[in-house]
């Protein structure tokens, strides 16, 4: 079981668990700007709290993912010379 926590997610505070994860895949997302550079992001999970409230539709649990966005940049010849 993950630690017990409390976050504070649409204007009010909620219990929550933070819960180990392991990475199954974490893929790329990549752009092609029309200077010709490629851009890279990738999303990377750092911490995933289940909440205690509940989806109004579904009654599944709620998540909340703390995250940091990875960029990569491949620039062009074309846009090294602007």
């Amino acid at each position: 079981m993950g630690i017990k926590t409390k976050i504070f997610k649409d204007g009010k505070w909620v219990e929550g668990e933070e819960l180990d994860f392991e990475i199954i895949k974490e893929d790329w997302n990549i752009y092609k700007a029309e200077d010709g550079t490629i851009i890279k992001i990738k999303v990377v999970a750092a911490k995933i709290i289940r909440t205690e409230d509940k989806n109004r539709l579904t009654g599944d649990p709620g998540y909340t993912v703390t995250s940091q966005n990875v960029v990569s940049a491949i620039v062009s010849d074309e846009a090294k010379k602007k």
